[in-house]
């Protein structure tokens, strides 16, 4: 534990010399350059807001539309929800303007694709050399959907599912929501659904 902590310590120093400004910016200022520092906890806790609020305007810049590829998909909706940011996350996750899962969805796609462009109206299919249409990378948000909507979460101090978390978040642009995790200790289930001013939730 102690050479981990240590090794991280390390890395961080280094990465903030390298790479972090000292208003909040950090890399080239992509999208992915903020993902992956805010979530590996490379910078600082001072600075958090300032990189958060960064990434917020990149995504409005960008026409609140992601710009990201295999590296920062993974991170951009938990991210995002887990520094007050959760509506965005949902309205990217539920895009269907190009590029979004959405925008595959209303095209007919039943599987998540290598590509964000793997096919487009204006331009058809992608090279066939590297576009897969039944790819894993981009379906990460899948995570997101049930750690962050659904509320099933692994305990970090817990192993093997033995003891979890029910946190759901609901949100203004879902009436509802349900998901089913097969852990190996068993089935675990949980549902919302927004009634008006209320919402209600099973487990």
């Amino acid at each position: 534990v102690a050479y981990y902590e240590t090794l991280q310590q390390e890395i961080a120093t280094a990465f903030r010399a390298e790479y972090l400004a000292a208003d909040g910016t950090v890399g080239s200022g992509s999208q992915t350059s903020y993902l992956i520092a805010l979530f590996a906890g490379l910078v600082p806790e001072e600075l958090v807001p300032a990189a958060v609020e960064k990434l917020v305007a990149n995504i409005h810049a960008n026409g609140d539309r992601i710009a990201i590829g295999f590296l920062g998909v993974r991170h951009i909706c938990p991210v995002l929800s887990a520094h007050g940011q959760h509506e965005l996350a949902v309205k990217l996750a539920t895009s269907t303007v190009f590029p979004s899962w959405g925008y595959s969805i209303t095209n007919g796609a039943t599987t998540i694709w290598e590509r964000w462009d793997g096919w487009t109206r204006e331009d058809g299919f992608q090279v066939p050399n590297m576009n897969s249409f039944n790819h894993y990378a981009y379906g990460s948000v899948g995570e997101w959907m049930f750690e962050w909507l659904g509320g099933i979460a692994p305990d970090p101090e817990q192993v093997g599912w033995r003891h979890f978390l029910l946190r759901p978040t609901p949100t203004s642009r879902l009436t509802h929501c349900a998901v089913d995790y097969a852990s190996i200790r068993g089935r675990i289930a949980s549902r919302w659904e927004a009634n008006g001013a209320s919402t209600n939730y099973r487990f």
